[in-house]
């Protein structure tokens, strides 16, 4: 009899251990086997490694291999980046430019909304003329 209440409360310690130990390691598993995607890119500058490297960290980037200006002389620069599991966060497309190319800074948001004025204003033209057609 005390065989039976042993060997059972042995099953039972087996059973909650492992019941325990599926609430910890399931989650672990799955979160590993999903794909991971780029979220963010940003590079940070600094007058020192460290303190390029730093920004990233804090701002809760992981850092990307070494200093893209080494050999120029000019300040420290870094490539941080931040994963996610949702694909609908992830980067579908990068457009890279030159600094020294003579760039210019366009508010795109207001270049949209002009656009949009523009194919209303010819939109409205145009069923008036099929209107008349």
């Amino acid at each position: 009899m005390k065989k039976i209440k042993l060997f059972a409360k042995m099953i039972l310690c087996v059973v909650l251990i492992a019941a325990m130990l599926s609430q910890m390691v399931l989650p672990i598993i799955a979160q590993a086997t999903q794909p991971l995607y780029l979220k963010e890119v940003q590079i940070s500058t600094g007058s020192t490694a460290a303190e390029a490297k730093k920004w990233l960290t804090d701002n809760g980037y992981t850092v990307f291999g070494e200093d893209l200006n080494a050999g120029t002389g000019k300040d420290y620069a870094y490539l941080g980046y931040k994963t996610t599991t949702n694909r609908n966060e992830a980067i579908c497309d990068i457009s890279m430019m030159s600094m020294d190319s003579g760039y210019k800074i366009l508010n795109y948001g207001k270049m949209i909304r002009d656009s949009q004025e523009g194919i209303e204003t010819r939109a409205q033209e145009l069923l008036v003329a099929l209107a008349d057609f």
